[in-house]
């Protein structure tokens, strides 16, 4: 049996006219426009519901990856690396914002740091560097300090939010949402 290229298929042939009738009457059935004052309605919010859990997940990462560029940028000054290669407060923030999922102009330009080192781990500074309400790298110290020294790394990145609501749960004055990570460690005799 050879079947056209055009031909209905079979299970579609059989449907009777008045199958076929009703199959058109049901999709042609609402005319009062109920469906879309319910779309109306609930499209919005469910629009805005995937915006919320994008942008979650988008801070998320970011907390995630500048996590993880501190903990290895750390590493390199608990060996030793960074205070035998001289390397520099941009050049550590580099580091950081090689691992950040975020473009890297962006973390350079947004990422303050705060490295300090002492001798006991009572003398680290633990307060971050906000002035009036905002994130400030002016107040920020950079002391990778020297070998067998205690140093806390402090990493502060400030996203721009789509929503007020994002903006509310950060610690600025500002529409921002800073994510932050520390960590504190005692340098390897180098």
């Amino acid at each position: 049996m050879t079947i056209p290229f055009f031909s209905i298929p079979q299970p579609i042939a059989n449907i009777s006219q008045r199958a076929r009738a009703s199959l058109r009457q049901f999709f042609r059935q609402d005319t009062n426009g109920a469906m879309a004052v319910e779309f109306a309605l609930i499209g919005p919010v469910f629009v805005g519901c995937l915006g919320f859990v994008g942008m979650a997940g988008y801070m998320f990462l970011a907390s995630a990856t500048l996590e993880q560029g501190v903990r290895e940028a750390g590493r390199h000054i608990r060996v030793g690396k960074v205070a035998t290669a001289g390397t520099t407060r941009d050049q550590f923030k580099d580091k950081i914002c090689s691992y950040v999922s975020l473009s890297d102009e962006y973390c350079v330009a947004n990422l303050v740091i705060d490295v300090d080192s002492a001798p006991t781990i009572e003398d680290l500074q633990t307060a971050p560097p906000y002035k009036d309400g905002k994130l400030d790298g002016s107040t920020s110290t950079y002391d990778p300090g020297d070998s067998s020294d205690y140093v806390m790394v402090k990493a502060y990145l400030s996203l721009g939010t789509l929503s007020d609501l994002f903006g509310l749960m950060g610690a600025t004055n500002t529409n921002t949402y800073t994510v932050s990570s520390a960590t504190v460690f005692r340098s390897e005799p180098f």
